[in-house]
């Protein structure tokens, strides 16, 4: 790609005008449609001051409102910084102030819920705007410049403001397309939340093919089935907690599904293997906020034979494993870590990102994600990655969910510890279950601790989120 790109929105509103960009519940927005919602939108923001290159955070609800807010900050040169709804305060202007925000555009519900705390200036907007004063004129994207500052989960520390260019993006759309193809008749099902960077590169990848995205009503369950009959998708993102739902109601997949993106953390096999079996068209995924999203895909066919791997490297991308951690180039990779140019040079060394997974490529190819190094406990000079210690305690079929986690100590340095949430009417002791273990795992890999817990705090993504659940914890007795 050049040092300019075309205006997406705009060249489709100009070859395509009549092609379906937005489906909904209330209705279908045609591509120059949302072109005109677009440019007003954005005239509308200008007269708040927002110009080139100030960087916008969006705090609102789920729904297609947010697609016109994004391309409509592209049309002004500005940066979209989406923020996650379910914050604390202490949180979200922990992520304001680090993403060097100006602006937050919140919709009506988050309006008052805000004014209390937050100084800078918020711009209260409508899906249903009117906007009677002259239309924005649409600018050309720059693709070294930045179209999204993203934060990465933070699930087991302070979370990174990640920057992405349009080169980035749209290298990433091209990595979705060497699956299977993405075409214009395909519709997009908006089945993640948009400030995680699964969700943001759905319509992303609509746009840029001149496809469609169907929103649902909500991310709630009931609603996600709901759109999967009404909209009928070809391509939908979900994580393993959903798929889990669909095969336990016996929710059977709709027939226009061609793909189905299963990412966000470590999937079981037995998961992979039943959603297959019951028809859905799982394909198991890896990626990261700094790839852009996906980066291996492991196709059906694949799957039903290798379970646990995450696939192979898509075209263009490159892997390699040194000491045991990830390495991945690819033309998808981040710019930098807004303002972190020390983390920067960290993580992005000779053209490949460090991801600090642990991980095995095969003869073949495929890739196996082992253990998050962040996450490794050292326990007594020994490494022990949470998840095999998590993959083994749920084969006890009493146990509903788990998260095993560290806790200082004198003696160990770091000692196993697990929160165990129990099925309804189950009883289990914590010498039951380092017994259970004791044909699995390692002595020094079963947890010194147990806590039976009501919950097991985790994102929309289904990543627990270990410093709150040690938090919660905390009161609590051993076990």
């Amino acid at each position: 790609m050049g040092g300019t790109t075309n205006n997406w929105l705009a060249d489709m509103a100009r070859f395509h005008p009549a092609a379906q960009a937005v489906i909904t519940e209330g209705g279908v927005l045609t591509y120059k449609e949302l072109n005109r919602e677009s440019l007003n939108s954005a005239a509308y923001f200008a007269t708040f001051g927002i110009k080139k290159e100030d960087n916008v955070g969006i705090f609102i609800r789920h729904n297609y409102g947010f697609y016109i807010i994004v391309t409509a900050l592209w049309n002004l040169g500005a940066v979209p910084v989406p923020l996650n709804t379910k914050l604390t305060e202490a949180e979200l202007i922990q992520q304001i102030e680090n993403a060097g925000i100006e602006f937050l555009i919140v919709d009506d519900y988050y309006s008052d819920m805000l004014s209390g705390y937050l100084t800078l200036q918020k711009i209260v907007y409508s899906n249903h705007l009117k906007w009677d004063d002259q239309p924005a004129v649409p600018i050309p994207f720059n693709a070294d410049k930045p179209a999204l500052i993203m934060h990465t989960s933070g699930s087991s520390g302070k979370p990174k403001a990640v920057v992405h260019t349009f080169a980035t993006l749209e290298e990433s759309v091209k990595l979705t397309d060497s699956i299977g193809g993405i075409a214009s008749s395909d519709i997009f099902l908006a089945s993640l939340p948009f400030y995680h960077i699964g969700g943001f590169m759905m319509p992303v990848r609509a746009l840029v093919k001149g496809a469609a995205v169907a929103f649902p009503e909500s991310l709630e369950y009931e609603d996600l089935c709901e759109s999967l009959l009404s909209f009928n998708p070809t391509a939908a993102s979900f994580v393993p907690t959903t798929l889990l739902r669909f095969i336990e109601n016996s929710f059977p997949p709709n027939k226009g599904l061609k793909y189905f993106f299963l990412g966000g953390g470590p999937s079981e096999n037995n998961i992979v293997l039943s959603g297959l079996s019951k028809g859905w068209p799982v394909i198991k995924v890896y990626g990261s906020t700094e790839t852009c999203s996906m980066i291996s895909a492991l196709k059906p066919e694949e799957g039903k034979i290798n379970p646990s791997s995450s696939g192979k490297a898509l075209t263009g991308v490159e892997l390699k494993v040194e000491n045991g951690e990830l390495f991945i180039k690819s033309p998808s990779l981040f710019k930098e870590y807004y303002r972190n140019e020390e983390e920067t040079k960290r993580k992005l060394q000779n053209g490949f990102y460090r991801t600090g997974d642990f991980a095995q490529v095969d003869d073949k190819g495929y890739l196996y994600i082992e253990a998050r190094r962040e996450d490794l406990i050292i326990t007594g000079g020994e490494n022990v990655a949470p998840y095999e210690v998590e993959k083994a305690l749920k084969k006890n079929e009493l146990i509903e969910d788990v998260c095993v986690f560290p806790m200082e100590d004198v003696k160990w340095g770091q000692k196993v510890c697990a929160a165990v949430k129990l099925k309804e009417n189950a009883a289990l002791t914590a010498e039951d279950l380092k017994e259970f273990l004791s044909i699995m795992l390692s002595t020094y890999k079963i947890p010194k601790e147990f806590y039976f817990v009501a919950e097991i705090p985790r994102n929309e993504m289904g990543k627990a989120n270990r410093p709150e659940l040690i938090k919660r914890i905390s009161g609590l007795e051993r076990k």
